[in-house]
């Protein structure tokens, strides 16, 4: 990827911030027999109503 205005710059940042955030806590509520589905309510949470996509 490469980075060519500071816009861009910025966008990245921010996803970086949102991403950070929903690590913590999700990482809060890590147990012995979490579901993944659990784990995705946590991060809704964090991430409200902005949309995030996850990659398998």
């Amino acid at each position: 990827m490469i980075i060519t205005t500071e816009e861009e710059l910025q966008a990245l940042k921010e996803i970086g911030r949102i991403c950070a955030s929903a690590i913590d806590v999700m990482s809060k509520s890590l147990e012995p027999g979490i579901t993944t589905l659990e784990l995705d309510r946590d991060r809704a949470q964090v991430s409200g109503r902005q949309r995030c996509a996850v990659r398998t």
